[in-house]
């Protein structure tokens, strides 16, 4: 229900009974360590993500538990995606993944492995090869798979991919989202139509619709989300000439996108800092906004 921090809460609770019950392993204890890495990597921290799945995978043979240890290399391979790591990393981790996935015969497993490849060519600039390949997918599983289905619809509907073209996809994202009553989704929608409004140039629309899914966001505790709707708000800033506001919003965004292991967002945002301690350089040119200013917004 989006109440992340209460869940895990929980399930250290429930894991610190087990443990004074003397229950260390089984179905229980393993479906609470599931809960509390999915918990984790909701809220994109993504360093602490990568070591719980690495010791799922240390601890999970093949033989007996070939469904969370195929699961564990996909979700190694999505935070590889997230945080930068090399193309052949992150495939062998698919790879693996998706030779579990076919002796199991799960179906939305390998559809996953798909979009985890589309992912990664998405990540490193090429995205017309790969739309194909999310329309495909969403188009099998929409209305079978929620999981596939908002997955391609994030993908499809975010303008950091597609620019404006993206717009019928974040209206269908956004309907998805609220019909959902999924409060993460719901903020994700949000941020998407926030990018949409700032590329019509409808800036004082955007920067409502991105504090409004910066609220959720940080309500959650989702960091990676969070830093980019501060960024977006501190780029709005820029924009209206307020740089001691954008400031305080990129200096935020920073510390967000440091917890999530963003370091090309950081690098973004110290470029943007630079800017607007380098004396040499301003914001403003002959009284009108400079409009290369506008153009990492959606970076």
């Amino acid at each position: 229900m989006g109440n992340y921090k209460h869940s895990a809460s929980l399930c250290q609770k429930a894991k610190l009974l087990l443990k004074l019950c003397g229950i260390t392993e089984g179905l229980v204890h393993m479906a609470l360590k599931n809960t509390s890495a999915e918990l984790v990597l909701i809220k994109t921290e993504y360093n602490l993500a990568r070591s719980i799945q690495l010791e799922i995978v240390d601890k999970t043979s093949p033989e007996k538990g070939p469904f969370n240890l195929a699961f564990a290399h996909a979700n190694l391979a999505h935070i590889d995606i997230m945080t930068g790591a090399e193309g052949p990393q992150v495939l062998e981790h698919v790879e693996k993944s998706r030779s579990l996935f076919t002796a199991l015969k799960v179906l939305a497993g390998l559809a996953y492995c798909d979009l985890l490849e589309a992912d990664l060519e998405l990540r490193d600039g090429n995205p017309v090869t790969v739309r194909a390949v999310f329309m495909r997918i969403l188009n099998t599983y929409r209305g079978k798979n929620k999981d596939v289905t908002t997955y391609c619809l994030e993908r499809l509907a975010d303008p950091v991919h597609w620019g404006g073209s993206a717009s019928d996809w974040t209206t269908i994202f956004v309907a998805h989202a609220t019909l959902s009553g999924n409060k993460l989704q719901i903020c994700e929608a949000l941020r998407r139509l926030g990018d949409i409004f700032l590329l019509e140039n409808d800036v004082d629309t955007a920067r409502s619709v991105f504090q409004a899914a910066l609220d959720g966001f940080t309500q959650m505790d989702i960091h990676r989300s969070r830093g980019e709707c501060l960024q977006r708000l501190g780029d709005i800033q820029s924009l209206k000439e307020d740089s001691q506001g954008a400031i305080q919003f990129w200096k935020q965004a920073r510390a967000s996108f440091e917890q999530s292991f963003q370091a090309k967002s950081v690098k973004q945002i110290d470029e943007r800092l630079r800017r607007v301690y380098n004396e040499d350089q301003v914001l403003v040119i002959d009284g009108e906004i400079d409009q290369g200013s506008h153009l990492p917004v959606l970076q």
